[in-house]
C-alpha cells in the first residue's frame, strides 16, 4: 500500500501534533510491513521523515526561497501547494492520503483525516486569527470529503459528531501511545541529571505545555502562590514549554514567582531531558481547559509521577483512576489539593504506581496497527 501523509507538523519544534505525527509514522514503519510512505511538506514531497534537526536545517537552507513564497498572495501560495500536491500524488502512484493536521489539499482521491480536538470551534478566543482563518478555508470540507476520520479520544469523537454532524460510524478512536523515551529515571542517575538545573529529586512541582491561554497556566500559578511559603520553598514550580500565542500576560504572571525563587522556567526540552524532569517531580499538575487527549499527563504517568489534572474534556479519560481530578477554575480548591498531596508520601507512591499501570495501556504499536486498519477500510469503500 502506497500512502501519502502530511509532514508539515514536523517542520518546527515537535510539540503536540508534531510529536504525535512523528511517533505514529515511526510506529507504522516498524510494525506494518509492505506499507510505502511518502511525506508532503507543503512545497515538496519526500520519502524521508524529517527529524527536528533536519527540518530546522532545511528551513535555514531554503530561507530565501521560502521568504519569497511568503511574499506571494495567499491564494497564489495555495494554488502552488495544490499543484505540487497533485503532481506528487500522481507521480508517486499513491493510493491514499492521510491528512495528519486537520486540513488536506484539494483533490479527488481517497483520504483519511486526523482530528485531535475542536478547540478552534469551542474556544476560538484561544487561537490566533491566522490559525482560525487557515482552518476556516478547508477543515470542514476535508472532514466531509474524507472516507474516514481518526480521532484520539472518546471525548473528541463526541465533539466531532455534535459540532460537525459526522456519523459515528465514520470516526475511529485511536489513542496515541507513549514514547519509550518516557520511563522512570531514578537513583544516582536521576540525581546527576537533575544537577543540570540545580533541582533535587521529588523537590519540585511540574507542569508541561506551550505558554498559551488554553493551557490555563495563570490559574495554576495563582493556585500555587496560595501555598504556604514553606511549601513553595521546598517544592518550587517548574514550567517546561516554549512560548506560544498570547503569552505576554502568562510570562508577566510568572515573573513575580520567578523573582521570589518559587518558579523555575526551563523552556522547551528534548525528550531525554523531559523524561528526567518528569521523573524528578513530586507532582505533575496540568490544568488545561480543553484537550483532545493531553500527552503530558500520560508521559508523566509513564515516568511514575503522580498527576493532578483538570476534570475537563478528555483528561479524565486519559488518567483514569490513576490521577487526581480538580476544577481548574477553583483556585483555592486546587491549592488545597496540592498542599495535601505534597505532604502525603503514601498517596504519592500509590498514585505513581497506578500511573505506571495506566500509561502501559497506551502503545504506539497498537496505534499503528489500528491506523493501518483505517487505511484498509478507507480503500475498501
Amino acid at each position: 500500500m502506497r500512502v501519502g501523509l502530511d509532514g508539515s507538523p514536523l517542520k518546527s519544534l515537535k510539540t503536540g501534533i508534531g510529536r504525535y505525527t512523528y511517533d505514529m509514522v515511526t510506529a507504522l514503519k516498524q510494525n506494518v510491513p509492505g506499507l510505502d510512505l511518502f511525506f508532503y511538506f507543503g512545497t515538496s514531497w519526500s520519502k524521508t521523515l524529517m527529524s527536528l534537526e533536519v527540518a530546522d536545517i532545511r528551513s535555514v537552507k531554503h530561507g530565501v526561497r521560502n521568504g519569497l513564497k511568503k511574499m506571494l498572495p495567499p491564494i497564489v501560495q495555495t494554488r502552488i501547494k495544490d499543484r505540487v500536491f497533485k503532481t506528487g500524488f500522481r507521480r508517486n502512484k499513491l493510493e491514499l492520503f492521510h491528512a495528519t493536521n486537520y486540513v488536506a489539499p484539494e483533490f479527488d482521491g481517497p483520504s483519511v483525516v486526523t482530528v485531535y480536538d475542536l478547540s478552534h470551534l469551542r474556544y476560538p478566543e484561544t487561537h490566533p486569527a491566522r490559525r482560525l482563518g487557515w482552518l476556516a478555508t478547508r477543515f470542514e470540507s476535508t472532514v466531509q470529503n474524507a472516507r474516514h476520520v481518526i480521532t484520539i479520544s472518546k471525548f473528541s469523537k463526541k465533539e466531532i459528531c455534535e459540532l460537525l454532524g459526522i456519523s459515528s460510524e465514520k470516526i475511529s478512536i485511536i489513542y496515541p501511545g507513549v514514547s519509550s523515551d518516557f520511563r522512570p529515571v531514578a537513583g544516582k542517575d536521576l540525581l546527576e541529571k537533575l544537577g543540570k538545573w540545580s533541582l533535587k529529586p521529588k523537590g519540585y512541582l511540574l507542569t508541561v505545555g506551550t505558554l498559551e491561554p488554553r493551557k490555563n497556566l495563570i490559574n495554576l500559578i495563582k493556585s500555587f502562590d496560595l501555598l504556604p511559603a514553606a511549601v513553595k520553598e521546598c517544592f518550587p514550580l517548574v514550567t517546561v514549554g516554549m512560548s506560544g500565542w498570547k503569552d505576554k500576560s502568562i510570562i508577566q504572571e510568572m515573573k513575580s514567582l520567578t523573582n521570589r525563587g518559587y518558579l523555575i522556567p526551563l523552556g522547551y526540552l528534548s525528550n531525554e531531558d523531559l523524561a528526567t524532569i518528569y521523573s524528578g517531580a513530586r507532582l505533575f499538575v496540568y490544568l488545561s481547559l480543553y484537550e483532545g487527549f493531553g500527552m503530558p499527563p500520560l508521559e508523566a504517568m509513564a515516568c511514575g509521577v503522580p498527576v493532578v489534572v483538570s476534570n475537563r474534556a478528555s483528561l479524565p479519560e486519559v488518567v483514569g483512576q490513576a490521577g487526581m481530578l480538580v476544577d481548574a477554575d477553583e483556585i483555592d480548591s486546587v491549592a488545597t489539593t496540592l498542599e495535601s498531596l505534597v505532604g502525603d508520601d503514601g498517596k504519592c507512591h500509590t498514585l505513581g504506581q497506578m500511573g505506571l499501570q495506566q500509561a502501559a495501556k497506551f502503545t504506539w504499536q497498537t496505534c499503528a496497527e489500528k491506523t493501518f486498519s483505517v487505511y484498509q477500510k478507507a480503500l475498501s469503500q
